[in-house]
């Protein structure tokens, strides 16, 4: 939610304009700030309680939390995308030969799309990290190759997991749009499998009363969910090379799984 901007309490010394985009840039700004500061903090704390610094341990855990989340917000403030605060530095240190054209821009709705395609990057990264931790989950439980689950000795990363899953992603740009709805559909159906599988490992955890109830409703809607897709009696299932993307799936897991 933007934060409003009372004009009248600049300094006198300021114009309308500078004033605006200082207020603006307050806020990259100050994330930056608490970024260095976790920082310098995580290296004091490196210095004089190493055993507080340590890779796992919560003091380390904590700093590094702050210092991402605020580094990843000065960024996409940063953005000069209304009604991000970079917008409104750009606009106070616009060029006036070029006002008319940001002016145009903000009603045609570009901007609109513009901040679509920064979200679709969000969503991007999000799934890449879930798929990435899932992978290397498996490979931890081995139930795919073991291989997936390694810990890179530096950084503490699942390198191996972020590495395949980038070069799979990579490898399935290749394959054009066609193949894009029967990825997506199966993964949908995907999406449902695994929350079944949840709710039903919750259920039989035994847990009382009112859980467990919220379990069974919850693993029976992703039930009714996958069979939306496997029956050809109910509208919006499957198509053939839907099908032939689910068994090409359930082929490369099973035999990722012997291979384990």
């Amino acid at each position: 939610k933007p934060v409003p901007i009372n004009p009248a309490r600049f300094h006198r010394g300021v114009s309308l304009r500078a004033g605006i985009a200082l207020t603006a840039a307050a806020g990259p700004a100050a994330n930056l700030a608490l970024t260095l500061l976790a920082v310098g903090a995580l290296a004091a704390l490196g210095a004089g309680a190493p055993a507080w610094a340590a890779p796992g341990a919560a003091p380390r855990a904590l700093l590094e939390t702050v210092a991402v989340l605020n580094l990843s917000l000065a960024i996409v403030n940063a953005v000069p995308v209304p009604p991000l605060d970079g917008s409104r530095v750009l606009e106070a240190w616009l060029p006036a030969r070029l006002e008319p054209a940001w002016r145009a821009f903000l009603r045609g709705g570009d901007w609109v799309l513009a901040a679509a395609l920064v979200s679709l990057v969000k969503i991007f990264n999000g799934n890449f990290v879930a798929s990435s931790r899932l992978a290397f989950a498996l490979g931890r439980s081995r139930l795919i190759p073991s291989s997936l689950g390694a810990v890179h000795t530096r950084h503490q990363t699942p390198s191996a997991a972020v590495v395949g899953v980038g070069a799979l992603t990579v490898a399935a740009t290749l394959l054009g749009e066609a193949i894009l709805v029967p990825v997506t559909e199966v993964g949908s159906m995907a999406s449902a499998a695994g929350w079944f599988a949840a709710c039903a490992a919750y259920f039989r955890m035994e847990p009382r009363g009112r859980e467990r109830a919220v379990a069974a409703a919850g693993a029976l809607v992703a039930l009714a969910m996958i069979l939306m897709k496997l029956l050809p009696i109910v509208p919006g299932h499957f198509t053939g090379a839907e099908f032939v993307a689910l068994a090409i799936w359930a082929a490369a897991g099973f035999a990722l799984h012997r291979v384990a």
